[in-house]
């Protein structure tokens, strides 16, 4: 079974109600690199379950991550999984750009 929420939502749950994370295998938080207020107190409210909750496994997910800050924050010895991406060349077309061609 899975559950989304909004980073808002989970830093309340965890911060009120700890214990409903007791039966949860997984966690899994995509888009770890905007920082912001959520998930900077989602992260050290999470640091928190770990220690009382061993067994949840804790997922961060980004496209920019900085995985040494996170292995060291979280005290994982574990190198992090890294899912290398095919990258597409990108062409950047600008306003003026298309007002001298005369497709538009």
């Amino acid at each position: 079974r899975a559950w989304f929420c909004t980073t808002g939502y989970l830093v309340r749950l965890v911060a009120n109600h700890p214990g409903r994370f007791n039966d949860i295998s997984h966690l899994i938080i995509d888009e770890i690199h905007d920082r912001g207020v959520d998930l900077d107190l989602l992260c050290l409210l999470c640091r928190r379950l770990l220690r009382v909750n061993p067994h949840i496994r804790l997922i961060l997910m980004s496209a920019t991550l900085a995985a040494d800050l996170y292995q060291t924050y979280f005290d994982v010895e574990e190198p992090p999984i890294v899912v290398g991406a095919r990258r597409f060349p990108v062409q950047e077309f600008y306003l003026e750009d298309l007002r001298e061609t005369k497709a538009l």
